[in-house]
Parts: C-alpha cells; structure tokens; sequence
C-alpha cells in the first residue's frame, strides 16, 4: 500500500486515519459516506492529491458556493457513473453560502444519494461542521462509514499566539509589555500567518483600550487584508466586526451598522452560530438605543440576545444583557427598575467572578441613576472611588468619562470652575479618541459654564 511521499509532510499523529481511509478507498465499488475533519485547506489538498494519485479514477469536485443542496446530489449521481472515488472540497464556502439548510436536504434525501450515487464519498469538512453534520442531518449521520480526523495544529501556533493578556482587568503596564511583544514579533515575520492575524486583532484591542484608537483601526484593517489574502472568511468577519466596535464607539453609527447586518449576520445566520448572532443583535441594539430607537432595542434585548445566552448557560453574558436592559430602563425613566437590575442581578456575578473592570463600569452606571435621582454625594462617591481603577487598567476612555460624570455634579453642586476644569481636561481626551458626539456635548458644556462664570465666549 503507497504511503504519502516525503513532501506532504502527514502529521504523524493522522497515520493511522491515513491509512484507514486508504483501506477504505481500495474496497470494491459501492456507496460509502467518508467524512473527514480538517482545519488547513492546503494540508487537505495535500492528502487528496495524494489519495487521488493512488486512485486515477478519482475525482475532486468543489461544488460552487451557489450550488443547492438538491442539485448537488444529482451532480454526484452523475458523476458517480465514471468516477467510484469522488472528493468533495471546497465545502467551507458552499456550507458558509448555503447553511444549516444544506444539511437538512443531504438528511432528507439521503436514500437518494445512497441509491443513486454508489461511489465511496469523501467529504471534506472544515473545523466546526462535524457537529452540525451529526446534529442537523442524524439519519445521514447514521449512514457514516467512518469519521476520520485530519485537523491540524499548525507550526505556526507559538506561545506568543497562546499567551493572550485577559485584557478586561490587565494593567496598563502590562498593556504596554505585551503590545511590545506582538509588535517586536510580527516586524520579523516575513509571511504573516491566521494566527498572526489574530496578534493583530489582539494589538487593536490594546490599542483601544489605551486611547489610541487611530493605531487600533490600523491594525483591524491590516488583519482584514491578511485574512483575505489567506482566503480565510472566519478570519475576515472577526475583522469586520472589530472594525465596526471602533466605528460605534467614535459615533460612525451608519457605517457601523452596516457592517453589523450585511457583512456579519447573514454569514452566523447560515452557518448556524447562535451565539455570534446574538452578540452581532446586542450590538445592533446599542446603535438603536444610541439613536433613541428604545422600544425596537428592548426587544432585541428581551427576545433574541438574553434567551441564547441563558439557554448556553453564559452566565457573563446574561449579566451583561441583563445590564444592558437596565441602561434601556434609565433611558425610559424606570430608574428603581433599572437599580435593582443593576444591584441584584448583573453586579454580584462580577463580583463572584472577579471581574474588576466590569465591576467598576457598573457600578459607575449605578451612580448615573443615583445622580438621576438627585442622589448626588452617593453618586459622587462611587465615581470618585472607580476612578483609580480605571486609571491603573489604562482605561482611557472609561477613566475620561468617570471625570465628566464627576464635572457634571460639580457643575449641579455649584462648583462651576472645577466643572469647566474638568470639562476642559476631558475635551482633549475625547478629541483624541475622535467620539464626535461627545467632543460636541462638552463643548457645549464649557459655552455654557463661561457664560456662568463670566468668561469670554470664544
């Protein structure tokens, strides 16, 4: 029996469902369903060259992503007539096109393909499709000859690839240590890798996080064009969508939300991926909210993004929702609905969890709906208490707000210079972040408070 030359390279650990699969291949003429894992498109065209080397009469057929469900069963019907090995590649982009509906067709006429397409199937699968197989088709599942693994863990995965920081609560210092690091590592790459282009996401978030986000839309679009020029669609809507945070949180909401529902949502709706359709929901709704589109942002909120993550047992993610709806509830005027939320339901999970940053943003929103009250030294003490946190994060822009919500009760208490100092200080910080909304509302702020004061009006 041939073994793969010296060029292919099998990872040593794939062998034996090599071997396996050539075992299977070499049987007499017959319908079998093959279904084999991998996650290197270039390592899977390796194995089938090879395979189809051993076997002239075998075919490789990459179905066009367009192609129906239906029609691909015909085609091998077809094609089985003349070829009793046939390779189906290329199915990221059909199943990315075509969705959970593909596997319901290939479920439903299963007999068909079995009864008229008596050739030993080999379906190539890409990372994430084998559970979707079993659970979306089960009877077709149920026909499987065998379940081979080819997945890879590539050479390029290094430490430096698996020591992400967990940016929520990691230091400034540190911030500044491990960006250091990606970037010293990525000047001496001279072809870039996917999990290089995750380091470059990993940048733009540091970047974001320290106030810097003109270097932060730098390196999502530079991981875009990476995972483009890799072919590596997972890759490209990560960008997109990171991309689209930093074009929200400087108030390009058009833009935003445009990349949120035709570049994101339709590619999770079809490949099924709950979870990513709900978070891509969540952020939709903060762009209503923004636009004071309350009503449509609750129910996104109730009815399609809290109901996933509590089925997922996400416990995080249900107090960040639940959060969320609170902030809808202060919009509304529900502000003893929205404290309780707060209070009984979202910060205590931060707590456990020892989530400091999220601790410190809520209780920060908690002040805002004591301030709402007119609870204003409760609330100046809590934002007075956050602030060396955010300031030992590197929270820049968390760390800027928290001293305009300070300037705002000064300004209430009367304390009209220490408000325009505070106002003033924070313009710059908010110029620099380009969040045109909120360089707009402070400069309004500071007319006002130099009439008060009795200063020129520039």
């Amino acid at each position: 029996m041939s073994t793969p030359p010296a060029a292919l390279a099998l990872d040593p650990r794939h062998s034996g469902d090599f071997l396996r699969l050539q075992r299977l291949l070499a049987r007499e003429q017959g319908f079998q369903l093959i279904l084999a894992g991998y996650t290197a498109p270039a390592y899977r065209d390796g194995l089938i060259a090879q395979l189809q080397a051993a076997h002239p009469q075998s075919l490789r057929h990459d179905p066009p992503a367009t192609c129906p469900a239906g029609v691909l069963i015909d085609t091998l019907a077809e094609l089985s007539h003349t070829h009793p090995i046939i390779h189906l590649g290329g199915l990221d982009h059909w199943l990315a096109q075509q969705g959970v509906d593909a596997w319901h067709i290939l479920n439903r006429r299963r007999e068909s393909l079995a009864q008229h397409a008596p050739a030993r199937l080999v379906f190539w699968l890409p990372e994430g499709q084998l559970t979707p197989c079993a659970h979306e088709a089960p009877d077709l599942w149920a026909w499987r000859t065998a379940v081979l693994d080819f997945s890879t863990l590539p050479d390029e995965v290094l430490p430096i690839h698996q020591n992400r920081a967990f940016l929520g609560n990691t230091e400034k210092d540190e911030l500044h240590r491990r960006l250091k690091e990606i970037q010293d590592y990525l000047a001496q790459r001279p072809a870039p890798t996917s999990a290089d282009g995750g380091l470059m996401l990993e940048c733009s978030v540091i970047h974001e996080r320290l106030g810097e986000w003109g270097q932060a839309l730098t390196q999502a679009y530079a991981a875009f064009e990476l995972f483009k020029r890799l072919n590596h669609p997972a890759g490209q809507v990560w960008s997109w969508g990171h991309i689209a945070d930093i074009l929200q949180s400087r108030g390009q909401l058009d833009e935003a939300l445009c990349i949120y529902t035709e570049l994101q949502l339709p590619v999770y709706e079809k490949l099924g991926d709950v979870r990513s359709v709900a978070v891509t929901q969540g952020k939709i709704a903060d762009i209503l909210e923004s636009r004071g589109q309350l009503d449509e942002a609750l129910r996104i909120r109730t009815e399609q993004e809290l109901p996933v993550y509590e089925k997922l047992g996400d416990v995080h993610s249900v107090a960040v929702t639940q959060g969320r709806i609170a902030g809808i509830l202060e919009l509304r005027g529900q502000l003893d609905e929205a404290l309780r939320i707060r209070t009984e339901q979202e910060l205590p999970v931060y707590e456990k969890q020892g989530d400091v940053r999220a601790r410190a943003i809520t209780l920060g929103q908690i002040a805002d709906i004591l301030q709402a009250r007119d609870q204003l030294d409760e609330a100046l003490h809590i934002f007075i208490d956050q602030l060396p946190i955010f300031e030992q994060l590197g929270d820049i822009r968390s760390a800027a707000i928290t001293k305009t919500r300070i300037g705002d009760i000064r300004r209430t208490q009367g304390c009209l210079s220490e408000a325009f100092d505070l106002y003033t200080q924070q313009l710059q910080v908010f110029e620099q972040l380009g969040e045109a909304p909120t360089v707009k509302a402070l400069k309004t702020h500071i007319a006002t408070l130099r009439q008060q004061m009795g200063l020129d009006v520039d």
